[in-house]
């Protein structure tokens, strides 16, 4: 029994061995000395100079650094991935059984592109120090190479809608050679699709709708990288836009303060100057160009309004002192009172005047025309400045609630359009 089985055992070793190659260090350190040789790292990999190389490339958004919307710049940080068949390195690497191995890139050759709307000197993607300098060579002449680089772009920012405001940046990748000699093919659709986003979200910004195009101008391969951020606004909402809408509400209420009080000139002026510190805030934000936001044209038009309400307030004190000083109330102000009070006739102030004599705007004592009475009514009450104080008080904060409300709307209807 025991014959049967050794030869038997034998047999099925020699029938289910799996060879195994193993390579040594200095195997290895051999190949990786002739692997070199007769290379040519200024000559594009191809047996036949006169074809293109064809270079695939791919272009992932890892995360948004920053945007600066006042220089119009965007600051990202990007993950770059190259692949090409280096037909020079494929055929000695027929002669090694390892499926890859990793080689630097400052050896072979590689695809020079640079980016054509950089904002700063550098034209390449900025790796610092830690990039990684090598890539995969693959035994079919496949060669991979990846890498993170930090892009500085122009991105012209379209604050009109600010801080609800969206941006459409893009990185744009030029190839050096032009297509004769190489041409850039896209490696798979980015991010899984246009609906994309960022590896990592930034605090800011959202970014979505990342999108790649290829096209050719001047013989040149193009490749263009589209990023789509909008800004969170909840911060700018709750610290910028809330704080101002209860200060263009506080704004009215000045007309319903007493004149005694001697507080409605300081109460205006504030709100007025923290205006004036809004506007500021917005200037050294926002860039200076066309569009103007539409929460600068907001706090413009209620500045403007400020202006108005405190030259009003200084005209509701000197009608005080005028009642104060028990001074008549001149035709036109009585006029005034009249028109906005329903158009009932009242009399007419006749302090210190015979019934028969009226006083004019320069104080002077008239004879009355009775045929030439208002509406020919039949005066019963006297004017005082009082009743003007309290009339333009009345139309006034009316008047503010009603310009609030109406501004509000129509900034609300174009902010979220």
């Amino acid at each position: 029994m025991d014959r049967f089985l050794i030869p038997a055992g034998v047999l099925f070793l020699l029938l289910y061995t799996v060879e195994i190659d193993c390579k040594t260090y200095d195997e290895m350190a051999e190949f990786y000395k002739t692997l070199y040789e007769n290379y040519e790292p200024k000559l594009r990999p191809l047996k036949n100079q006169s074809h293109p190389i064809e270079v695939y490339i791919d272009v992932r958004l890892h995360s948004i650094v920053s945007y600066d919307e006042r220089a119009g710049t965007l600051t990202s940080l990007i993950l770059n991935s190259l692949s090409w068949t280096d037909e020079v390195l494929r055929d000695k690497f027929s002669v090694n059984s390892v499926d890859y191995i990793e080689v630097p890139i400052s050896k072979i050759w590689s695809p020079k592109h640079y980016i054509f709307n950089t904002a700063i000197e550098d034209t390449v993607l900025k790796t610092g120090e830690v990039r990684h300098e090598d890539c995969y060579l693959h035994q079919d002449g496949k060669i991979i190479y990846e890498y993170l680089g930090l892009a500085v772009t122009k991105c012209p920012a379209n604050i009109l809608k600010y801080p609800l405001d969206n941006h459409l940046c893009n990185i744009t990748f030029f190839a050096v050679e032009p297509i004769e000699k190489l041409i850039f093919y896209p490696h798979y659709v980015v991010n899984g699709g246009n609906n994309g986003s960022a590896m990592f979200e930034n605090e800011e910004w959202n970014t979505s709708n990342l999108t790649s195009f290829f096209s050719v101008e001047h013989s040149h391969s193009v490749f263009q990288f589209y990023i789509n951020i909008s800004r969170k606004p909840m911060y700018i909402l709750l610290n910028l836009t809330v704080p101002l809408v209860c200060l263009c509400v506080l704004n009215s209420f000045v007309f319903l303060l007493p004149e005694s009080s001697g507080e409605r000139i300081s109460y205006s002026v504030t709100i007025l100057l923290a205006l004036v510190l809004y506007l500021n805030m917005i200037a050294d934000r926002l860039p200076n160009s066309t569009p103007i936001s539409l929460i600068n044209i907001n706090i413009i038009a209620q500045f403007t309004n400020s202006c108005f309400i405190v030259l009003f307030t200084i005209l509701t004190l000197w009608m005080y002192n005028n009642q104060q000083e028990n001074k008549p109330v001149s035709r036109p102000w009585g006029m005034f009172v009249q028109i906005l009070s329903g158009g009932m006739c009242k009399k007419p102030v006749r302090s210190k005047v015979e019934p028969n004599q009226l006083m004019d705007v320069n104080g002077k004592i008239e004879e009355e025309d009775k045929t030439d009475l208002h509406n020919e009514c039949e005066f019963e009450v006297s004017i005082t400045w009082a009743d003007v104080v309290h009339l333009t008080n009345c139309v006034m904060f009316r008047a503010n609630i009603l310009f609030f409300t109406a501004e509000l709307a129509i900034f609300l209807t174009l902010i979220l359009k």
